[in-house]
Order: C-alpha cells, then structure tokens, then sequence
C-alpha cells in the first residue's frame, strides 16, 4: 500500500473517530443545564467546561483532519467537480 493509500485510510478512520466524539460531545452539551452556576454540572465524571473543551479541541483535530483528506484526495475531487478534460 503507497502512502497516499495509508493517508486516505487513516483520514477516513480518524473523521469517523472525532466526528462522532464531537458529535456526542455536543449533544452532552447541549442536554446539561444552562445559566448562572452551571459551570458545576457534572455528567460521567466530567464537568461542563471539560466537556466544552473536548468538544472544541477534537473538533479543530476534525477540521485538520478534513484538511488532509481533501490534499490527499485532490485528484479525485477535481475530477469530480470540472469533469474529465480532454
């Protein structure tokens, strides 16, 4: 397997990975209470800035993540989007 393979596989691995840790974490977030004192909410352990910032920082590594799917898939989505050129 050539390394823009390897790339694309663990891209693939690792949006699936962050995609649904940001997604639980943001329905976390959004089923804690809101308001003055809710900083002190505690679900599984976690309290609610925690939870804030795993939500923040997997979704930057997600955004990255995107990133060097497209680089590594460039080819493809230029075939996609202007069509085969002759």
């Amino acid at each position: 397997m050539n390394f823009v393979m390897a790339v694309r596989k663990t891209t693939v691995w690792l949006l699936l990975i962050l995609g649904s840790l940001s997604f639980i974490s943001g329905v976390v977030m959004l089923l804690m209470p809101s308001g003055p004192g809710s900083g002190e909410a505690m679900l599984l352990g976690i309290s609610k800035h925690t939870w804030e910032d795993i939500h923040i920082y997997v979704s930057f590594a997600a955004a990255g993540c995107i990133v060097v799917h497209l680089a590594a898939n460039v080819n493809a989505l230029k075939y996609y989007l202007l069509g085969r050129r002759r």
